[in-house]
């Protein structure tokens, strides 16, 4: 099948997206999003776990070279790598395959729910250590996604 991959994630997101604006009419749309983020840290914390389980990671350049080799192989982002030590790791993405294809859903809220507010949470599965802090995001219409995640000294 010839199909490029921004397709093939709408082919499989629009459904989803379909459905969950279907439900926002029926139940309203913080009970949808309220079930949707649930159902899809759900999933990414599962797929969190095996990764962890496979390769545990106990050090930020551990993280720091899983984060990109699953980036770089999915080719879903491009990022710039802003700053890597053994404390603090700063990513700036400037495309998103799926900011893209939401916002082209006209669905970027539902989008937040699905994939970026799953970001935070999904740092302490990957270790406790972890912690991310964001301030924009291309799926709400900024210019990049500003990750910045840092290693602390004591779990918490």
């Amino acid at each position: 099948m010839d199909i490029t991959y921004e397709d093939y994630m709408r082919s499989q997101y629009s459904g989803v997206i379909g459905l969950a604006k279907d439900l926002e009419k029926s139940i309203g749309k913080e009970k949808t999003r309220e079930i949707l983020g649930r159902l899809y840290l759900r999933e990414f914390t599962e797929w969190a776990r095996t990764i962890v389980e496979e390769n545990p990671i106990n050090t930020m350049e551990e993280f720091t070279a899983m984060n990109r080799r699953i980036f770089t192989s999915s080719r879903s982002h491009i990022m710039e790598i802003t700053e890597a030590t053994p404390t603090s790791y700063r990513e700036r993405d400037t495309s998103c395959i799926f900011a893209k294809v939401c916002r082209d859903l006209d669905a970027a809220d539902l989008g937040y729910v699905m994939f970026c507010a799953t970001d935070f949470p999904l740092a302490k599965v990957f270790n406790p250590r972890l912690r991310l802090e964001r301030t924009k995001t291309l799926m709400q219409g900024d210019d990049c996604c500003d990750f910045h995640y840092t290693w602390e000294e004591e779990e918490k």
